[in-house]
């Protein structure tokens, strides 16, 4: 048992030592606003431009606004619509109480108002909007001449007529009109007993006194805004690019580029990932052991054995590293692990060399820059590799299994272009096709 802890134990060390190298990239130093001095800077991993896809994403945002700002169903009554109504309305009154005051002091009842009063009571009237402008004189008139019972009673209704619709009504700055020519009908609602005598006057003074009541529905134009920000595709930065040259300015952009690709300020990254990768090792061992030790526990009998898995699996992820460390693309769809797959199914069962190939297709994920496509594409032809070797007794059988895995893998790289939108298929078909064999 010693033996085969000892096993365990520089298993799981090489693994985490093996995943760790060049996960982040050393530290560079550079200075905002000073010229960039060292070697060209290419970006290492493909990650998302932050600072680009926000801005974009702001425009995005900016653009839903100002598109959806006149729509109704993204206006509501403002909550202050009955405040200023209710303000509007007592200083017309005003102004029309003092009046009248005026009136009767100076011409006594019954007498003519003169047209110079009239347009001192429009002029006023003025400054609280400028519709009164269109008020006819002979309302003016009818308004400071009526008696006061039927005045007040004048009064009372407006302010209920006035009050509500400025707080029921949805009124526009571009249907304002609309709501002018339907103000007979609303006075015809029976809710408020408007006398007849009394409805051309109060339509008139409707007409003017009418302002828009409409807001933005600010919970409304957030969610427009939070909808437009999903629908921006991120800017990424693609593997290889350019970032900086010897002899460029540092902007706050490049600044921005470095720090996601991880290339400054990542000190407190290195622990955290060293120790997110040992645990994600020991538990895919964890996995495995788990499985030999309840399904397969002959084997741990068997030294040799465990000495061949240990060894397969740590010189696969080796090659995978070495293979990733050269940044060339295609290399990335020439990693060993269908073969690794068939010497397993040699050396034990195939169930067991399943579970392995399935766990070292998760760690080769790690190592291809966390490339999910990648991964689904290891572990569907590390699976076919098992797969094939079932009832293989003859050596011609062999060019069947390398076609097999060789239409599996191409049929793998077609479904994963178009699911997750690879470039250069073209390519990757031959470099699928050059793995099954």
């Amino acid at each position: 048992m010693v033996r085969e802890r000892i096993l365990l134990c520089t298993s799981f060390l090489a693994i985490v030592a093996i995943l760790q190298i060049d996960l982040v990239p050393q530290v560079i130093q550079v200075q905002l606003g000073e010229p960039y001095i060292g070697e060209d800077i290419r970006a290492p991993r493909t990650v998302v431009n932050t600072e680009k896809t926000k801005e974009l994403m702001d425009q995005a945002a900016d653009r839903a606004v100002e598109e959806a700002k006149d729509k109704p169903e993204y206006q509501i009554i403002s909550i202050e619509a009955g405040v200023e109504a209710s303000n509007r309305f007592n200083k017309v009154f005003t102004i029309f109480d003092r009046q009248r005051q005026k009136s009767e002091d100076n011409s006594g009842d019954n007498i003519p108002i003169s047209a110079q009063l009239l347009q001192e009571i429009r002029k006023e009237l003025l400054t609280v909007d400028e519709k009164f402008t269109d008020l006819p004189v002979e309302t003016l008139n009818e308004v400071i001449t009526l008696p006061d019972e039927d005045y007040e009673r004048m009064k009372k209704s407006l302010r209920q007529l006035y009050v509500s619709l400025e707080t029921e009504e949805k009124i526009s700055q571009q249907k304002i009109n609309t709501v002018r020519a339907n103000l007979a009908q609303y006075l015809d609602n029976d809710r408020f007993l408007i006398l007849p005598q009394d409805a051309p006057v109060l339509q008139r003074l409707l007409e003017a006194m009418l302002f828009p009541n409409l807001t933005r529905d600010e919970l409304k134009i957030r969610q427009l805004q939070d909808e437009a920000r999903r629908r921006v595709i991120p800017v990424k930065i693609e593997k290889g690019n350019l970032i900086l040259r010897e002899g460029d300015i540092v902007t706050n952009e490049h600044i921005q580029v470095l720090r996601d690709l991880s290339l400054i300020d990542n000190r407190g990254n290195r622990v955290i990932i060293f120790f997110s990768l040992a645990i994600f090792s020991l538990l895919l061992m964890g996995i495995c052991l788990f499985y030999i030790y309840y399904f397969k526990r002959e084997i741990i009998k068997q030294e040799r054995h465990l000495y061949l898995l240990a060894l397969i699996s740590v010189v696969v992820l080796a090659v995978a590293k070495a293979m990733s460390l050269s940044n060339v693309e295609w290399m990335e769809y020439l990693i060993p692990l269908s073969f690794a797959g068939i010497v397993l199914s040699f050396l034990s069962e195939p169930q067991l060399a399943w579970i392995i190939t399935t766990l070292l297709s998760l760690m080769i994920g790690v190592i291809l820059d966390f490339n999910l496509s990648l991964t689904v594409y290891y572990f569907i032809s590390g699976t076919a590799s098992i797969y094939s070797m079932f009832n293989l007794t003859q050596r011609k059988e062999m060019i069947r299994m390398g076609l097999l895995l060789s239409g599996v893998n191409l049929f793998t790289v077609i479904t994963l272009g178009f699911l997750f939108g690879t470039r250069r298929l073209g390519s990757q078909f031959g470099f699928a096709l050059v793995a099954g064999f």
